[in-house]
């Protein structure tokens, strides 16, 4: 792998954050265009789909009045991008959303590890599949919307048993 296609699969990795965290969820959508998308031990991961995963974010994750963002930072770190053979890489990282509101501190609100793989077509790096293993959980009620807090609590329950 050339140095060049590190740094684009480095900086592809940081798209999502920086749409998810200025509240553009259409953005967020095309980043995961072409994505599979599955949390580690659960369901087969499942191709999400631009149009699918901007209505699912429009649906699970709140934004607030005034910049229309979640108030959120999500944090990188401990990235390690490894070469997969011909235009494939894959990566390991974590994660850790900070979020502040009127009614919550500034506080770390969930952190975990991504598992990806990047394909590079015509040319271009994105991402091919993202498994997701959201281990530690704070305060989610003031980010996810519905019973979606209790579906991502419920599933990491499991597996810390297993």
């Amino acid at each position: 792998m050339e140095f060049s296609d590190w740094l684009e699969v480095y900086n592809l990795l940081h798209q999502y954050p920086r749409c998810a965290d200025k509240g553009d969820f259409e953005g967020v959508g095309k980043f995961y265009a072409h994505t599979k998308m599955g949390l580690l031990g659960g369901e087969q991961a499942k191709p999400a789909g631009a149009e699918d995963a901007t209505e699912w974010y429009g649906r699970t994750v709140r934004r607030f009045a005034g910049r229309n963002t979640p108030r959120t930072r999500h944090v990188i770190s401990n990235v390690v991008i490894t070469d997969d053979g011909p235009n494939s890489a894959k990566s390991e990282s974590y994660v850790t959303v900070f979020q502040q509101t009127d009614n919550l501190a500034l506080q770390p609100i969930v952190s975990g590890t991504y598992f990806d793989r990047f394909e590079k077509v015509d040319g271009r790096w994105r991402l091919a599949e993202r498994l997701e293993d959201m281990e530690l959980l704070g305060e989610l009620s003031e980010h996810l919307l519905g019973d979606s807090a209790e579906g991502l609590r419920s599933h990491v329950a499991l597996q810390s048993r297993g």
